[in-house]
């Protein structure tokens, strides 16, 4: 029966990766369990670190995404909507203009006007948008004159291309927590304000002109 096995129209085609694998078990049974132990530890560990890698290099790529989207944008839509049965709910519109003040620093301006209540009504403001680490980010409200601007919200990463803020922010008995999520041609902020004398949802979508009317499907 040999020589039927060795002829060599019978014997099994080389495959090298076979080969490395049937050379590693054999290493790995030479060892102590001590060793193979340790052997299996340092894979794992190995593995570990190289998903981390991954994660962390696709956390840095959105991250420089948002920090593009808000460079480009130049229009800013918002959608105020009371949770609160009879309350304020409006929908408004305004410009943007970006100041870089550095790579981890912008200013968010925004001027505009509410438009489908009886009588429009004027905003303006003013908000910091801040890079800390790879992923994290701040925002900071600014006011005219101000040397200490108010942080409003510390964001940490909480899906693809999603943050949310690490805890909510509280002023005098309201709290105001916030969420972020880059799209394909836009930046959505949304934040919920939970009080006594007040409760709803402000969406602003920050834009670039010229792109379209986008629209969101996501629930309120």
């Amino acid at each position: 029966m040999r020589r039927f096995r060795d002829a060599p129209g019978l014997r099994r085609p080389h495959d090298p990766r076979r080969a490395k694998r049937r050379d590693g078990e054999r290493a790995n049974a030479r060892l102590s369990p001590y060793h193979r132990r340790h052997a299996t530890r340092m894979a794992m560990e190995q593995a570990t670190t190289g998903a981390r890698a991954g994660s962390r290099a696709a956390l840095h790529e959105s991250t420089q995404a948002l920090w593009l989207a808000l460079q480009r944008a130049t229009r800013v839509r918002i959608h105020a909507r009371s949770l609160h049965p009879g309350g304020w709910n409006a929908r408004g519109c305004g410009d943007v203009r970006v100041q870089v003040r550095s790579s981890r620093r912008l200013i968010v301006e925004e001027s505009g006007q509410w438009g489908d209540v009886a009588r429009p009504v004027r905003f303006r403001g003013a908000s910091a948008w801040i890079r800390i680490t790879t992923g994290s980010l701040a925002i900071e409200e600014v006011r005219p004159g101000d040397t200490s601007p108010a942080r409003l919200a510390d964001l940490v990463p909480a899906g693809r291309a999603v943050w949310r803020s690490r805890e909510p922010h509280v002023c005098g008995r309201d709290r105001y927590q916030v969420s972020v999520k880059l799209r394909a041609d836009r930046v959505e902020v949304r934040w919920r304000i939970e009080g006594p004398g007040k409760a709803g949802i402000l969406r602003c979508t920050y834009e670039r002109t010229g792109l379209g009317r986008s629209t969101s499907n996501d629930p309120d």
